[in-house]
Formats: C-alpha cells, structure tokens, sequence
C-alpha cells in the first residue's frame, strides 16, 4: 500500500518546520555574545589544563615523539584539530573532566570556545598592529627586477599565507566578542603565549 500523498507531504512539512526550527535555535545559540563568565571560565580551565599537562609531561612527550608531523596542518584551526591528539593519546577522558569542572558540558564545546576566544583575542591584537600584516610593501616589491622568480614565488607564499591567517582570525569575530574579551586580553595574550 502506498504512503497517501497528504500524509506524506504533512510528515515532509513537519520534518522541515522541525529542521528550519534547529537551525535557528543553533544560529541564534551561535550568535549569542561571550560573557564575562563563559571568558572566566575558560582561563580557569586553560589554568588547570595547564596543570593537569605538567603533571602529564611524559605521556605527552612520547605521544609527540611518535607523532607523524607531516599530517598536521598548522592553518587547520578547528575543533577535531585540536581535540585528535588527546584522543589518540588516551588523554581525552581526563581533559574533559577538567573542563567539566570548569564550567564546559563536553570538551567539544571548550575547543570551540577556546578558537572564538582566540580569535576575538587575535582579531584585536591585529586591529591594534594593523601593519604587520598589510602586505602592500611587499607586494610592491614583487614588482621589482631585483628579485628572481624563485624569491618573487616565496614573497607571494608569505603573502598568501599572511592574507590567509588574517581571514582566518578575523572572520566570524563580532564586535561584541571583541568587546567582552578586551577586559581579559592580557591574561589570554599571556595564556596563549605560554601554549607556543
């Protein structure tokens, strides 16, 4: 017997209004400005994070000894980048109980407050020094005889991956995000300092 067509279409208008209705509760969840808490407690877990990996060293150190470098792609600035070496390491399930205790439900949703954090941090700190990444000098120079075709192929490289790293710390920040970090800027300038 055949699925009757008002039926059919009713449970096809049904599934979108439900799709149309996640999406919109995501978009707006996403759209939702940090606060001062969710900044607090994240340089709490960064803290304790730190911690926690002192106390680690040596199961840390021969995972990245035996880690194959050639696969990781340090442009790649996601969530899976960053969480795929805890789970390869077995160190998952102790990172995410520090995070737990921090105010985050999964580690999932730290990695990602950990990028717009990030991201609103760097996005000021480029606002800020607007000339170290405008590449018109540069650009210029590329114009020039003095150079080879081999020099003039790694200046347009260094651009490329100035243009490419610019976008990638500005795009998505929102003016507010920026405004909710700058009161903590130095301590996450400082925190992201001590990670490189």
């Amino acid at each position: 017997m055949q699925p009757r067509p008002i039926a059919y279409l009713n449970t096809y208008l049904a599934t979108l209004c439900l799709c149309a209705s996640l999406f919109f509760s995501l978009s707006a969840a996403a759209a939702s400005p940090l606060t001062g808490k969710q900044i607090e407690n994240w340089i709490a877990s960064q803290q304790a994070l730190q911690q926690w990996g002192d106390a680690n060293a040596d199961k840390i150190a021969r995972y990245e000894a035996e880690m194959d470098r050639t696969e990781v792609n340090p442009m790649d600035f996601s969530a899976e980048t960053m969480l795929k070496p805890l789970r390869a390491s077995g160190l998952y399930s102790d990172a995410e109980s520090i995070v737990k205790k921090n105010g985050f439900k999964t580690l999932e949703e730290w990695a990602n407050m950990t990028i717009r954090i990030s991201k609103a941090a760097a996005s000021i700190e480029m606002d800020q020094m607007p000339e170290a990444f405008d590449m018109a000098e540069m650009q210029a120079m590329m114009n020039s005889q003095e150079f080879s075709d081999e020099q003039r192929a790694m200046m347009q490289q260094a651009i490329d991956q100035a243009n490419m790293m610019r976008k990638q710390f500005t795009e998505g920040i929102t003016a507010e995000d920026k405004q909710a970090v700058r009161p903590y800027l130095q301590q996450i300038m400082q925190i992201m300092e001590q990670e490189s």
